[in-house]
């Protein structure tokens, strides 16, 4: 990978870019289905509840 090659800083070639690009993103699309739970209490027709996990808007 890119990030095992990179031990300056400096401005990066048009090429280590996109590659460096490349990877970021593909890091970080999982973040895009993490969702945060919290919980609650959801009461059932004959009167009992029940504590689950919702997830926050």
């Amino acid at each position: 990978t890119l990030f095992g090659q990179i031990w300056r800083l400096e401005p990066l070639c048009s090429k280590k870019k996109s590659m460096w690009r490349r990877e970021i993103e593909w890091l970080l699309c999982v973040s895009d289905y993490i969702v945060e739970l919290i919980p609650s209490w959801q009461t059932y027709p004959d009167g009992s509840k029940l504590e689950v996990m919702t997830s926050r808007p």
